[in-house]
């Protein structure tokens, strides 16, 4: 399961690949809360039933 800070990307189209990305702020109850921006380029938390189809797949940032 996905924890905060976590990178999640989306695939909206069903391409097979990543069309959008935000970062997870929390999860709970079967539902994972985000923070993205990408709507009138303003910072909105959502939320997403952690088996929805649209979630491509979870990332975290390494440091080299």
């Amino acid at each position: 399961m996905p924890s905060p800070g976590y990178l999640i990307f989306f695939d909206w189209d069903n391409g097979r690949k990543s069309d959008h990305v935000g970062i997870v702020e929390k999860f709970e109850n079967n539902s994972i809360l985000t923070i993205e921006e990408n709507c009138n380029d303003e910072y909105r938390g959502k939320k997403y039933n952690y088996m929805s189809k649209n979630i491509f797949e979870y990332g975290v940032l390494t440091k080299k």
